[in-house]
């Protein structure tokens, strides 16, 4: 008797993600909802959602309980042998979005904004409800100084202060990529305190259980780099976008790639780049330099740069603490 032939599952396939700290995980979704309950949804819902509830994607049904960030995909019809495979699509309809539920766990929060987000250009120029536009399609893809104007404007909607931190080296010639980094500074309400967040690379900046602010990131690095780095994403989810590359444009991204990857040589960039740390007030960028051949080539460096001395820097945005 001839081996029977067994021919590929078709199947409408519908996946979901988890995306919880840095844990992930697959959901299950149900055909319905329960009867008392009233699914929104996905696309219909804003990038961040406050309450739990239930909403529907495709043909199928999901309970927001958990805080995190949410990621649906359709595949529409494929080809699928067993479960184990990787899909073969086989209409071309296909779908994708995302959803962050946002309670008061702002740890949770940083997490799941650094989930849908890349180093990149792709939407740079892009207005804020674009950027978010993008960011609920699954990867908004901003450079340093993009994505902490944009987390400066979307976090107070929020309830959460920010304001504008930038870092500069002091030590070896500027040139076009590699002579500081901008961030977000937020007041962690739980906390009471500032701290300092880098969305674009993924990270906090601890010491213990302590998340450090812009002054003492910089204390830490003068003391011969005494934190650590807290990775805000899973290591498979985002990172440095270097398509334009392939087109044979290339960047400063290729250089930033492995030192994202690599937590030692990150550390040392972070060292490196904020060794003189600037605060934006009033449409200036307030830095301090330790010497005056610090600060003068600090103020060289940009007209929008106001370079004083670190007591004075301390008064004006720690209260003098």
């Amino acid at each position: 008797m001839a081996a029977r032939t067994e021919y590929p599952k078709v199947c409408h396939d519908i996946s979901a993600q988890l995306i919880s700290g840095l844990e992930v995980r697959s959901l299950q979704g149900r055909e319905r909802a329960p009867s008392q309950e009233l699914s929104q949804d996905v696309q219909s819902l804003p990038l961040i959602v406050r309450e739990s509830q239930w909403v529907k994607f495709a043909d199928r049904h999901f309970h927001l309980r958990q805080e995190g960030l949410y990621r649906f995909w359709d595949w529409g019809k494929v080809s699928k042998p067993n479960a184990m495979d990787m899909p073969t699509v086989l209409d071309g309809a296909r779908e994708y979005s995302c959803v962050i539920l946002y309670r008061k766990d702002v740890l949770t929060l940083l997490h799941s904004l650094a989930a849908v987000h890349v180093h990149g250009y792709v939407h740079g120029a892009a207005s804020f409800e674009d950027k978010l536009k993008a960011a609920k399609r699954g990867s908004v893809s901003m450079i340093c100084g993009e994505t902490a104007l944009f987390l400066c404007k979307l976090l107070p909607e929020l309830g959460i202060q920010t304001r504008f931190l930038v870092g500069m080296r002091v030590e070896g010639p500027y040139n076009t990529y590699d002579n500081g980094h901008s961030v977000v500074e937020m007041f962690w309400p739980e906390f009471k305190k500032w701290v300092a967040v880098d969305v674009d690379l993924h990270c906090l900046f601890v010491k213990g259980r302590r998340y450090l602010s812009a002054l003492e990131l910089n204390q830490a690095i003068r003391r011969g780099g005494d934190f650590k780095l807290l990775r805000l994403a899973p290591g498979c989810i985002g990172g440095v976008d270097t398509t334009p590359n392939v087109a044979g444009e290339y960047s400063c991204q290729l250089y930033l790639e492995p030192v994202f990857h690599d937590s030692k040589l990150l550390k040392e960039w972070v060292c490196r780049s904020f060794a003189a740390p600037g605060i934006g007030e009033g449409g200036f960028y307030w830095l301090f330099g330790r010497t005056p051949a610090e600060r003068k080539r600090l103020a060289e460096y940009s007209a929008t740069y106001r370079v004083i001395d670190e007591a004075e820097w301390i008064r004006r945005f720690y209260g003098g603490k």
